[in-house]
């Protein structure tokens, strides 16, 4: 089952009572000298699930990496009631997937120029934003950083590229913030005792006021389907759940606050049935500040009336144009694209009738 809630808010979700934990059970590293036990790869909110805890066991499992991080990423010795050794197996990985598509690519293509240099970047999870990564890890920006809920590998491409160096972030200048790590072992390797990543619980990463305070903060995740009025459906197909809320939410309005920051919501046009509907499916988010890249091009929904965006869209299907307006479709002049031009023109029409 699924709890409607941002990421973010699930600490607080323990912190006020709202889960009974009687016992409660995690991997961790090995103790350090200092009888302290690292969250390894899933800082999250595990602090206040064990806070909220009558009983802690902890399971050392050596195989995992001491990720640094802030507090609330590890636990002292003091406050665990059982500790549990034994045979270590392999950490899980998380397979790269297919080969990108070609519709990936398009997509991918269509928001890299819209990356400035010193960009710091939220990558969410899914074929789209890993294709994202390794073409950003060869597209010539510098300077790039990272603040987000997930680190993949992607941001290790970007890393052994010499992109990803957060020298620019306005927060946490020269280390990269995560709440949890998911990928291949060579992944781990590199988040392992390496001082330039850090983790954070998701009520920071993920607060969108912290996300807020990051210059240039770029947003990219995927969704299921959009409609006509700006409305994104992430967890949701029709009547069926497929995921809970992640982070996609936080990070979109964080970057909407953020000076110089945007927020790209990727999808297909089509995946067995038509994803772009005129009305939203249940569960749907309003995500009006946000940029829906699609094959044929990018569709801002900052500043649209709810004519605009339906008739923009309207006309990008006609014409298989990009679709781009970073100030909303009354300022054409500075969106430089012809489907705005065709939009100013309809409307001056109107007005004239």
């Amino acid at each position: 089952y699924s709890i409607p809630m941002r990421y973010s808010e699930l600490p607080r979700f323990y912190r006020d009572g709202n889960a009974t934990v009687d016992v409660a059970m995690i991997q961790v590293t090995p103790m350090d000298k200092h009888g302290n036990f690292s969250y390894a790869l899933a800082c999250s909110h595990l602090a206040d699930m064990l806070d909220a805890a009558k009983t802690v066991i902890v399971e050392v499992n050596e195989n995992l990496p001491w990720v640094y991080g802030l507090t609330g990423c590890e636990i002292n010795i003091k406050d665990v009631d059982m500790v549990v050794e034994g045979e270590n197996p392999p950490v899980a990985q998380l397979g790269a997937g297919g080969a990108p598509t070609e519709v990936d690519t398009a997509v991918a293509n269509l928001v890299v120029p819209e990356i400035p240099n010193g960009a710091c970047l939220q990558l969410g999870i899914g074929g789209m934003p890993t294709v994202l990564g390794k073409l950003l890890a060869r597209s010539g920006l510098h300077d790039l950083g990272m603040h987000t809920e997930l680190c993949s590998d992607a941001y290790l491409d970007l890393y052994e590229a010499g992109v990803l160096t957060n020298r620019r972030c306005t927060l946490h200048r020269g280390q990269g913030m995560l709440g949890i790590v998911l990928g291949s072992k060579r992944l781990y390797d590199w988040v392992d005792d390496n001082p330039g990543v850090i983790a954070a619980p998701l009520s920071y990463v993920n607060a969108p006021e912290t996300i807020a305070q990051l210059d240039n903060m770029v947003s990219i995740n995927s969704c299921i389907a959009a409609d006509l009025y700006g409305q994104v459906a992430s967890e949701s197909s029709g009547l069926r759940q497929i995921s809970g809320t992640g982070g996609q939410l936080d990070f979109l309005t964080g970057a909407a606050m953020a000076r110089g920051g945007k927020a790209f919501i990727c999808m297909t046009s089509t995946f067995g049935q038509r994803r772009c509907a005129p009305f939203a499916h249940p569960a749907a988010f309003w995500r009006r500040h946000c940029h829906v890249p699609a094959r044929t091009g990018v569709l801002s929904g900052d500043g649209a009336g709810r004519g605009e965006s339906r008739r923009a869209q309207h006309v990008g299907a006609r014409r298989g144009a990009r679709v781009h307006r970073a100030s909303g479709f009354p300022r054409a002049a500075h969106c430089g694209c012809r489907v705005a031009e065709d939009l100013a023109a309809e409307r001056q029409a109107l007005s004239a009738r």
